[in-house]
C-alpha cells in the first residue's frame, strides 16, 4: 500500500505541474492529464509500479520550471505521458539505451543524481563501462536470486520498494538512494576482483532507506531538531536525530540478513567474503552491536512520535527475537 500511495501522490503532483507548466501557453494539455490518468487506473487496478524514471523526472521537470526553461519543461512532459508501468524491477542502461529518449533520460539521471549528491563533494557520476557493467550486472541478478533464498520476506519487501537499479561508476559513492529518485537504487559498477555479495549487502541497505522515506513521507517520525546532532555509529561526522534514525533502520536489516546468510546452508560459506561493517566511521564493531549503539542513542535522546516509536519497537524485535 506504501508504494501505491507514493505513486498516487506523485502522478497527483504532475498534473497540478502540467497544469502550471501550460498556464500561460495557448497549448492544449488535456492529452497529458488523460494519460497521467490513465497511468493512475494501472497503478490503482493492477497492482503495478511506476518505473524511477517518474519519479526522477518529476525533480528533472520542477528543477527547468524553476528554471523558466520552457522548451526543456514541455520536452519533459511529453515524454513522461509516454512512459508506461510495469511489474517487474528492471536493471537499467539496458532500458535506458534501448528508449529513443535517451539523451534526455540520461541527462535527468545524471542531473537529479549530480544535485542530490555533489552539493557538498566532488562526486562525480558517469555510466558503467561495457566490460565493468557486464560483470556487475551478472553479479545484481545473482545477488537479487539469492536473496529470495536467504530471506524470502525481506526479498518480498524490495520487490515493492525497488523499482530500478541503476549501474554507474563514481569516484566516491558505492551505492546510493534518493527521496527525489523513489524506487531507485545505484550501484557503483563493481572491480574484478569483488564478490556479488558486496551488492546483496547495498541493495538491502539502500532498500531500507527507500522503504523508510515512504514511511516519512505523509507522517512524523522524529521531532527533534535538525541543528541537534549525534554520534553515529556508521559516520565519522555527527548526525541529526533523522540521520540517526536512518541508519538504525538500515542496521536492523543488515543484522536481519546476516543472521540469515551465516545460517543458511548454501550461503553461509560466502560471509567470508562480504563485510556489513560500513566502516565510515573507522568502527570495527560488530553490526549488531552498531545497531544497539544507534538504538540506545535514539531511545535515550530522540523525541518520537507513535510511528517513530512502533518502528523503533519493530526493528528491536526484527534483532532480537526474528527467526532466521
Amino acid at each position: 500500500m506504501l508504494r501505491k500511495e507514493m505513486d498516487l501522490s506523485l502522478l497527483d503532483t504532475l498534473k497540478y505541474l502540467i497544469v502550471v507548466a501550460y498556464k500561460n501557453s495557448s497549448s492544449s494539455f488535456d492529452k497529458h492529464i488523460e494519460n497521467i490518468n490513465e497511468i493512475a487506473n494501472k497503478v490503482k487496478q493492477e497492482f503495478k509500479s511506476l518505473p524511477s524514471s517518474f519519479y526522477v523526472l518529476n525533480s528533472y521537470l520542477q528543477n527547468e520550471m524553476k528554471n523558466g526553461n520552457a522548451i526543456k519543461v514541455y520536452e519533459i512532459i511529453e515524454f513522461i505521458t509516454e512512459l508506461s508501468v510495469r511489474l517487474d524491477l528492471s536493471i537499467m542502461i539496458d532500458e535506458l539505451k534501448e528508449n529513443d529518449n535517451y539523451n534526455l533520460i540520461s541527462e535527468s539521471f545524471l542531473s537529479v543524481f549530480g544535485k542530490e549528491y555533489s552539493t557538498t563533494n566532488s562526486i562525480e557520476f558517469e555510466y558503467s563501462s561495457c566490460e565493468n557493467y557486464s560483470y556487475s550486472r551478472q553479479a545484481t541478478i545473482k545477488a537479487l536470486s539469492a536473496l529470495e533464498e536467504i530471506d524470502e520476506e525481506l526479498s518480498k519487501e524490495i520487490k515493492v520498494i525497488v523499482s530500478d537499479i541503476l549501474i554507474l561508476n563514481s569516484n566516491q559513492i558505492n551505492a546510493g538512494s534518493s527521496f527525489f529518485t523513489y524506487g531507485l537504487i545505484y550501484l557503483k559498477e563493481l572491480s574484478p576482483n569483488q564478490h556479488w555479495t558486496t551488492y546483496l549487502e547495498h541493495i538491502v541497505h539502500e532498500s531500507a532507506h527507500l522503504h523508510l522515506y515512504s514511511l516519512w513521507k505523509n507522517d512524523a517520525i522524529v521531532l527533534n531538531k535538525s541543528t541537534e546532532k549525534f554520534k553515529s555509529p556508521l559516520r565519522k561526522d555527527l548526525r541529526p536525530m533523522s540521520g540517526l534514525f536512518h541508519a538504525m533502520f538500515v542496521l536492523a536489516r543488515l543484522v536481519q540478513l546476516e543472521k540469515n546468510v551465516v545460517t543458511h546452508p548454501k550461503y553461509m560459506d560466502v560471509k567470508s567474503k562480504w563485510n556489513v561493517s560500513y566502516n565510515n566511521a573507522g568502527n570495527n564493531a560488530p553490526i549488531k552491536e552498531k545497531f544497539f549503539d544507534a538504538f540506545s542513542t535514539i531511545s535515550q535522546h530522540g523525541i518520537l512520535t507513535p510511528l517513530g516509536n512502533k518502528i523503533l519497537a519493530n526493528c528491536e524485535e526484527m534483532v532480537t527475537n526474528r527467526k532466521s
